[in-house]
């Protein structure tokens, strides 16, 4: 326990130093990749203090020349570090509009090209989804996790609609990548870190193209049983 509280000061001290310089140079400077730069270090760094050994299996699947979006299963807090350090490439995620309204914070999304989710109705929900598929359409890259939050016991929870549908929309390849043995390193309602293994399979790009609004459960299921299969 006591190491666990060690690890949790360290994360606290290496979130907010990292993230002061990732908001303060995407706001100075202006650009795209500062907040991307940093994320990468301090996830880099948290990642190997608390002792986690990473196997990544299908680097090859991911696609060089185009916008992607990335759909992933849920398992523990350092999901969203193992997808800084496994993913070679710049990507965004999507967070909700209210985050934008933040002084420095919500600067700093916007120039990085974060996508807002706006869900306060079907309008506006719809004019969100254009929105970020123009983003993709200009070569911005997405990681979603499509559980929506974390698995407490590492099996999957349903999936949302709303990535498959911005997929749909903007036309782009799907690159599922799947994460085994996450949470048994930080499981959800717990606050013990464990050092152990974790194993990422990135798996080859689904053509969207091949799909429409009438075969949308097709298209999520074909990701589960995908995503399923690893872990």
């Amino acid at each position: 326990m006591l190491r666990s509280i060690f690890l949790w000061f360290i994360f606290l001290c290496y979130t907010v130093f990292w993230g002061t310089i990732a908001i303060i140079m995407s706001v100075l400077l202006r650009k795209k990749d500062a907040i991307d730069k940093y994320a990468r270090i301090w996830a880099k760094w948290i990642i190997k203090l608390i002792g986690t050994k990473t196997e990544i299996i299908g680097l090859e699947n991911i696609l060089l020349d185009q916008p992607q979006i990335f759909m992933c299963n849920h398992q523990s807090g350092i999901d969203i570090l193992l997808s800084y350090i496994i993913l070679p490439i710049r990507f965004v995620w999507r967070a909700k509009k209210e985050l934008f309204r933040i002084p420095l914070l919500g600067w700093s999304m916007s120039i990085a090209g974060y996508i807002p989710i706006d869900r306060s109705n079907a309008r506006q929900s719809l004019k969100s989804l254009k929105i970020a598929a123009e983003r993709i359409k200009n070569g911005t890259s997405v990681v979603i996790f499509q559980e929506g939050t974390r698995s407490i016991d590492g099996k999957m929870l349903p999936f949302k609609n709303g990535g498959f549908k911005l997929a749909l929309e903007a036309r782009c390849h799907i690159v599922p990548f799947s994460i085994s043995g996450a949470n048994n390193i930080v499981t959800k309602n717990s606050y013990t870190i464990s050092p152990g293994s974790v194993k990422v399979i990135i798996h080859k790009p689904i053509d969207t193209t091949l799909y429409n609004r009438d075969s949308i459960e097709e298209l999520k299921n074909e990701v589960r049983k995908i995503l399923e299969a690893s872990i």
